[in-house]
């Protein structure tokens, strides 16, 4: 990852999985629309293909390695993904495409870990940053805030419930 720290949490064979079984079956699409966001996929490619599978969604397009070939290319990204080598290495990763809600619920739990991580950097950064002209109070009041953001889907529905954690910690 290029940093001395250790790397965040993600799985590529999850990851690799989830876009191989849509290429095989639509149906897995609908499986694992409910769980996953673009930006919930580690690696920026990823991320490409799985947009580009949305669009052929909402489109009413069938998503197979040609059609997802052809919106990249389109899209001016086929090239940045890998090309037809890259899509036929997911469209072969996947095991089965019965489990693709399972894979779905492995890569957002890696996404949920990394803006944990990400989001205690940032009140690590608030922290220690101009600690003697900070009061306290606001230091708490914005963590509490980020740990609320951290724990809530796009839709506002509340994942974990952190205000009763905190108010029992404080």
């Amino acid at each position: 990852n290029g940093s001395d720290g250790p790397e965040l949490p993600a799985s590529m064979d999850a990851e690799k999985a989830v876009l191989g079984s849509i290429m095989v079956s639509n149906t897995a699409y609908d499986d694992v629309a409910q769980h996953l966001k673009p930006e919930h996929f580690y690696l920026e490619r990823h991320r490409i293909v799985y947009q580009a599978m949305q669009g052929l969604q909402r489109a009413g397009r069938h998503i197979d390695i040609l059609t997802l070939a052809e919106e990249l290319r389109d899209r001016e990204q086929l090239s940045d993904v890998g090309g037809h080598p890259f899509l036929a290495e997911l469209a072969s990763a996947m095991p089965s495409s019965i489990y693709a809600s399972h894979y779905a619920r492995i890569i957002e739990n890696k996404a949920a870990r990394r803006r944990i991580i990400q989001g205690a950097n940032t009140l690590a950064g608030l922290a220690y940053s101009n600690p003697d002209n900070t009061d306290t109070a606001v230091l708490i009041q914005e963590t509490m805030k980020a740990f609320q953001d951290i724990t809530s889907d796009d839709a506002g529905k509340a994942i974990l419930w952190w205000d009763d954690a905190w108010t029992q910690w404080l």
